[in-house]
């Protein structure tokens, strides 16, 4: 497996305002790679800097051997990125189908069924509340619309930014077993998420981040409890 995504020396921040410095790492297609550390250590902003939401000042970031640095989001998600923010990720007056179809119905597609039925087969939860209005889910259902969503326009890589946030225990168990089932699909993931002892075990990568600069990037087994110690000291 190739390299999918490659930060190379990547400062971004917000207007004026530095948040990341020399932040470089390589993405392995097919593998997932968790960002961890405390508040403010610039980890949302790295997913954001990726897909053209933070502005980045100088260093390069190539997806597919393409310098997409400086793309707008529209270009970035064309390109077969999907991101899935913090927060509310599903139109939540629009029922189930309509959430799904949204993908096909922005770029003015053709509903690409055998896409629809793949990704329901992923998430049979949803194949029986399609008429469902979003807002009539739980936490956890409305998660996992959202990862749905996301696979709608058939991403290489996808960015999840703390999936997690807001579920009950068993909400939480469910989402961490869908994201294991979407990269077993073949799709790259690159996560941001607070619960570091329960995802660890599923990542490839752990990227420890302090004050916007990378502190360490290891295979979870290899992280001392040091490190982790000093990462969130």
């Amino acid at each position: 497996m190739g390299i999918l995504l490659e930060s190379n020396d990547v400062h971004a921040g917000y207007g004026k305002k530095p948040v990341l410095e020399s932040i470089s790492f390589k993405v392995t297609s097919g593998n997932i790679v968790l960002f961890i550390g405390p508040n403010g250590a610039g980890k949302s902003t790295i997913l954001k800097a990726l897909t053209g939401l933070a502005n980045v000042t100088s260093g390069k970031i190539k997806f597919h051997g393409m310098d997409v640095t400086h793309w707008p989001p529209w270009k970035v998600i064309g390109s077969g990125v999907a991101y899935c923010p913090q927060g509310d990720v599903v139109f939540r007056n629009m029922s189930v189908e309509e959430n799904l179809l949204m993908a096909f119905y922005a770029k003015g597609d053709p509903v690409d069924k055998s896409t629809v039925e793949s990704i329901l087969a992923l998430f049979p939860a949803l194949k029986d509340k399609l008429k469902y209005k979003a807002s009539q889910l739980s936490g956890g259902e409305q998660k996992m619309l959202g990862l749905a969503r996301a696979l709608s326009n058939k991403p290489k890589l996808l960015l999840l930014d703390e999936p997690s946030l807001g579920l009950a225990p068993k909400g939480v168990q469910e989402v961490l077993e869908k994201i294991v089932a979407i990269k077993n699909a073949g799709v790259t993931i690159l996560m941001v998420e607070h619960r570091v002892e329960q995802v660890m075990p599923l990542a490839d990568t752990v990227i420890g981040l302090r004050l916007g600069r990378i502190k360490f990037q290891l295979n979870p087994l290899d992280i001392s409890e040091k490190q982790m110690k000093e990462l969130y000291l």
